[in-house]
């Protein structure tokens, strides 16, 4: 993990290459002083809805959270000016996710914990959405249902748990 000022200087360098898509995370944090965190992703089924053109819809309970949409940035390229990136962030507005046509996701999130649940669960929604749409068709949550359902799992005592779990899968894998 590389970490920038907000003007793009690197504070803390891991070593190898640096990642050309720095201005995603500086342009969306200084649109959205709630993002205290800022991930770019490339997970596969999120990436096939996006190549697809489908949108992503909350289709089970801890995916209910997307209720509020997730728009699509219409560009495949790698985001490697501030034009892109300023396009980016508008296109996620206020939203918690982005997809981007061809290429990821953009999730922001008020912590690092919070923001690795919504990663999480945006994709497993994708998943578990993909595969009923080859079944016939996925069923997506009414409105209804998922803000009730995102009140109650959508919910930051939860994040630690969600971070906790997957930190000790890694130590043992």
């Amino acid at each position: 993990m590389f970490v920038y000022n907000i003007d793009g200087t690197i504070i803390e360098h891991p070593g190898g290459l640096i990642p050309l898509e720095w201005r995603i995370h500086t342009q969306i944090h200084r649109d959205r002083p709630d993002a205290m965190c800022v991930v770019h992703l490339h997970a596969p089924y999120a990436r096939a809805l996006g190549i697809a053109a489908k949108e992503i819809r909350p289709v089970f309970l801890h995916g209910s959270f997307l209720c509020t949409g997730v728009p699509t940035w219409n560009n495949p390229r790698l985001v490697v000016n501030d034009a892109q990136a300023a396009d980016l962030s508008h296109t996620l507005g206020q939203h918690r996710c982005a997809q981007m046509r061809g290429h990821g996701s953009v999730v922001v999130g008020a912590s690092a914990e919070e923001a690795f649940f919504a990663c999480t669960f945006l994709e497993e929604n994708a998943q578990i959405q993909l595969q009923a749409e080859i079944m016939g068709g996925a069923i997506p949550l009414s409105e209804d249902e998922a803000r009730d359902c995102a009140e109650g799992t959508f919910n930051p005592r939860l994040f630690p748990l969600v971070w906790t779990y997957y930190e000790r899968k890694v130590k043992l894998d």
